[in-house]
């Protein structure tokens, strides 16, 4: 079973892929198998763009509007979401982080589903729009 990957980690992946190293280089240095790394780089590179974004969002949302009355970023109505004894701040970033990958790609998962069951290719967004999402 693989390790967790601590915020060392993550800080050492980043410096040696921006130092230009490849890969199988990477992986023999943080004693981890290629796909680890490649696919802890790309969740790093997501969650930096996604911040980046949030940033955006922020800075340019008219006041009293987006998650904090409910919605996320991926346009999905939740309950207001507040820390609380049973839920942390980054627990609940996390699950939103989550939902909104789902609602990012369950159409291309439906679309692939219908093709595997029937041999008809449809886009993911002619399913969205048939479906109403």
């Amino acid at each position: 079973m693989l390790r967790a990957w601590e915020a060392d980690d993550d800080k050492k992946l980043e410096e040696l892929k921006e130092a230009g190293a490849n890969w199988k280089d990477i992986s023999v240095t943080m004693e981890r198998p290629p796909h680890d790394v490649k696919r802890r780089y790309g969740e790093l590179r997501r969650a930096r763009a996604d911040t980046e974004k949030k940033k955006t969002a922020e800075s340019t949302a008219p006041k009293g509007k987006g998650r904090d009355e409910g919605t996320s970023s991926a346009g999905m109505t939740l309950p207001f979401l507040q820390a609380d004894k049973d839920w942390s701040k980054d627990e609940l970033a996390l699950l939103l982080d989550i939902a909104r990958r789902y609602e990012d790609t369950k159409w291309l998962y439906i679309a692939s589903g219908f093709y595997d069951k029937t041999g008809r290719r449809v886009t993911a967004e002619e399913v969205k729009k048939k479906l109403g999402g």
